[in-house]
């Protein structure tokens, strides 16, 4: 006598009902019944039933690299001038036509998120267009570079690129203009990890130094220095203090800033667990009396409209 038996001889009878065909199979094999009605959907289509019905799902592609995300920017840009509606299915086709990169719609859509691109209805039609703050920054910067382009100081430019190998990467910066590359100021150094991106070798530290030591000094004379994006191109030179950040952090970003702040004494702190304690027990006190309020129950009759709804907590009240 197996343990489903003995406590159907306990109960007295069955316990589940013999109409309920898919409980009772998963009681007895001891699965829950989602498998039994997975396996018999399975048998139905035919199915090879030893494969796992789970797949793990494909991990999106979101680290890109710069030059493919300029491309992907460039590609947006020419189907709006060539008046074409863009769409991540739109998108997509262009990118596997020019055979680009292999990314999935969904890879697509984080993608444009990150680059700074958002979706918008026009027309009860859903687009893809830049975010405002994007093409007012995009904006300020052509009109200072045109306006630049008038004076007589020159225009110095500089990247970061890496060389693509199944081997060992380089990491490669440097820098130069309408004369050719600044000599000395390149940095060449290899790759400390195998991530899909370069950038993860770059920080501000190592760019800010490189920035100071073997660019400016080379500088013959004060130029205009371009510059693109990148995360270590940009840093907040002081962090602010978060919800997460120390009581260390916290007093000395204070004491930085010239902000008083008082100490918190012994007799204050205990006043403040005092009445936290007080409000966690009227809240679980207020609670205890929802739960122990009964359950009203709504009848509602249809008939004649004459004929009322009615209201009862239970069949016992009067």
């Amino acid at each position: 006598m197996d343990a489903t038996e003995a406590k159907q001889k306990n109960h007295g009878g069955v316990l589940t009902s013999v109409m309920a065909v898919q409980q009772r199979t998963a009681d007895a094999v001891q699965v829950s019944k989602q498998t039994v009605v997975r396996t018999c959907a399975m048998r139905e289509i035919g199915s090879d039933l030893k494969r796992n019905p789970y797949r793990r799902s494909k991990p999106r592609r979101t680290d890109l690299l710069e030059n493919k995300k300029h491309t992907i920017r460039y590609l947006i840009y020419d189907m709006y001038a060539n008046k074409e509606h863009v769409t991540l299915d739109t998108l997509l086709a262009v990118i596997k036509l020019k055979d680009l990169c292999d990314l999935g719609r969904t890879s697509l859509f984080y993608a444009l998120k990150e680059m700074g691109f958002k979706f918008k209805m026009t027309n009860s039609r859903r687009g893809s267009c830049e975010q405002s703050h994007v093409v007012s920054m995009r904006n300020v910067f052509l009109r200072k570079y045109i306006r630049n382009l008038e004076s007589e100081i020159p225009h110095d430019f500089f990247a970061t690129t890496h060389k693509a190998s199944d081997g060992k990467r380089y990491i490669i910066i440097h820098a130069g203009g309408r004369n050719g590359f600044i000599e000395g100021s390149s940095l060449i150094f290899s790759s400390t990890n195998k991530s899909f991106d370069y950038h993860d070798n770059m920080n501000a530290e190592l760019f800010e130094k490189w920035f100071e030591e073997s660019f400016l000094k080379k500088l013959a004379q004060p130029s205009i220095i371009v510059l693109d994006n990148a995360s270590y191109h940009t840093r907040k030179s002081e962090k602010i203090p978060r919800a997460s950040s120390t009581k260390e952090e916290i007093s000395n970003w204070l004491k930085m800033k010239n902000r008083p702040f008082a100490k918190v004494t012994p007799d204050v702190w205990n006043r403040c667990v005092t009445h936290t304690e007080e409000i966690i027990k009227d809240t679980f006190n207020r609670e205890k009396i929802i739960d122990d309020v009964r359950a009203l129950v709504f009848t509602v009759t249809t008939g004649s409209d004459e004929e009322s709804d009615y209201l009862s907590e239970s069949d016992n009240d009067v």
